[in-house]
């Protein structure tokens, strides 16, 4: 073999190794505990996480209402529960969003926690508008 060859040889077993020993390493990861931070008996849909803040919809008022859960607390609390459904709650930082038929139509409501909040990184104005812009083009 040419020394070129060996060498590509040589690599090409050193990535084999890593790629195999990263790949065990993700198949070998495991869930250190479970907890069931809902206990009421009705339904509870589509949970979103931000922090130690657990969100979901949850239908134990006859209707589909929006509850968080502080696993540092480990306290549950309702975020809204107004009479008309609100559903697919999303959570960043000390604000909830969720679509609600509250008006005859499909609106976006947003509720603030009593949370602190500490953020690092925000996007620039313009990459914000680069991606609205992006998006309105699909």
């Amino acid at each position: 073999m040419k020394k070129g060859s060996v060498t590509l040889v040589s690599v090409f077993l050193i990535i084999s190794i890593f790629t195999l020993a990263n790949f065990s390493i993700v198949l070998g990861t495991k869930a250190l505990s479970e907890e069931r931070i809902t206990t009421d008996a009705s339904a509870q849909h589509y949970p979103a996480i931000y922090g130690d803040i657990v969100v979901w919809y949850d239908e134990r008022n006859g209707n589909y209402d929006i509850y968080g859960y502080n696993l540092n607390t480990k306290q549950e609390f309702p975020i809204t529960t107004n009479t008309s459904g609100q559903y697919y709650p999303a959570i960043y930082c000390d604000r909830v969003v969720w679509e609600e038929r509250r008006n005859a139509n499909w609106d976006i409501y947003l509720a603030y926690l009593d949370v602190y909040c500490k953020t690092t990184k925000t996007l620039p104005i313009d990459k914000i508008l680069k991606i609205v812009k992006e998006n309105q083009q699909e």
